[in-house]
C-alpha cells in the first residue's frame, strides 16, 4: 500500500495530466473564476456530511474539497504564480508558527490560552504585512475574520441543499442550481458578516 506522500503525489500528477496537453477538455478550460462555485458547493457538502454523521460521504466530500485546492494550485503553477508545494510549505509554516506552545517555548495550559496566543500572533502577522505594504487591509473592526465568526456558529443556520431544492428549484438544471445555491450561500455569509 502506498504511503500518504505517494498518494498525494499521485493525485497531484493526475490533476496536472487532466489540465495538460491531451487532458480533459472541461478541466483544461476552467479558470479560477469558473470553479469558484464548485469550491463553495464542496465546502457546503462537507458540512452537510458532518451534520448527517455520514462518515463514508464525508470521506468523499473531503476528497472533492481537496480537489479544489489541487485545481487552483495547478492553474497557479501554469501561470507561474505558485505551486502546490508552496501551498503546503505555507500551511506547514503557519501551523508551526501559530502553535508556539507545541513547537516553541510558549506556555498554553487551556484552549483559552491557545486562542489568546493565536489572536496575538495573527495581529502581529497582519501588522507586519501592512507595514510591508502587502496583505489584506481590514474593512473595519468587525471584518477581522469572516471565518472566525462563521466557525463559532452552528452550520444549521445555512439551508440544506435539499431544502433549497424543495423550495422550488426542481426545474433548475444542475449548473443553474449550483450557481443559485452558491449565491444563496454567499448571501448567508454576508448576512453573518454584517451582523457582527
Amino acid at each position: 500500500m502506498a504511503i500518504t506522500g505517494e498518494r498525494f503525489e499521485r493525485v497531484v500528477s493526475i490533476m496536472a495530466r487532466l489540465r495538460g496537453p491531451g487532458g480533459c477538455p472541461w478541466d483544461r478550460e476552467q479558470t479560477f473564476d469558473s470553479i469558484k462555485p464548485y469550491t463553495l458547493e464542496e465546502a457546503y457538502e462537507v458540512l452537510e456530511a458532518i451534520d448527517n454523521r455520514d462518515w463514508d460521504e464525508l470521506r468523499g466530500e473531503l476528497g472533492d474539497l481537496l480537489l479544489q485546492v489541487l485545481f487552483y494550485s495547478q492553474m497557479a503553477q501554469e501561470e507561474s504564480r505558485f505551486s502546490i508545494d508552496d501551498v503546503l510549505d505555507r500551511l506547514s509554516s503557519k501551523l508551526v508558527d501559530r502553535h508556539p506552545h507545541v513547537f516553541g517555548d510558549v506556555t498554553a495550559e487551556t484552549s483559552a490560552d491557545v486562542l489568546r496566543n493565536w489572536e496575538a500572533l495573527k495581529a502581529e502577522e497582519k501588522k507586519k504585512r501592512l507595514e510591508a505594504g502587502g496583505g489584506k487591509a481590514a474593512k473595519g473592526e468587525a471584518a477581522e475574520s469572516v471565518l472566525a465568526g462563521v466557525s463559532s456558529m452552528n452550520s444549521n443556520i445555512f439551508p440544506r441543499r435539499r431544502d433549497l431544492w424543495q423550495a422550488g428549484w426542481q426545474d433548475q438544471a444542475s449548473l443553474g442550481f449550483r450557481k443559485n445555491y452558491a449565491i444563496v450561500w454567499k448571501k448567508k455569509l454576508a448576512i453573518c458578516f454584517l451582523s457582527w
